[in-house]
């Protein structure tokens, strides 16, 4: 009798701990599927701030073009990088 009563013992544990995995496994996904949520909310917020950092960056250099004294670096910059857009033109062509 006490064996068997080990062994219906030992079956309810069985059950029990199928049933937790079941829960484990489900609750696993869910974390999953909300991990790759928050990741691509993520992705959006960065290509946002890039997006807005680049609209900043404009509106400073086109506010920086009113005076006199910003709008000569202004010049000078775009003239390196009028510089280096050539160099990479002689680069490509070699």
């Amino acid at each position: 009798m006490e064996l068997l009563a080990r062994l219906e013992h030992i079956e309810l544990k069985i059950t029990q701990i199928k049933e937790q995995n079941k829960k484990l496994i489900t609750e696993n996904e869910q974390l999953k599927n909300k991990r790759l949520e928050l990741q691509s909310e993520l992705e959006d917020a960065a290509q946002k701030l890039k997006n807005l950092e680049e609209t900043n960056k404009i509106i400073k250099l086109a506010h920086s073009i009113d005076n006199p004294e910003d709008r000569t670096k202004f010049i000078q910059k775009i003239d390196r990088m009028i510089h280096e857009i050539d160099q990479c033109i002689e680069l490509i062509n070699l």
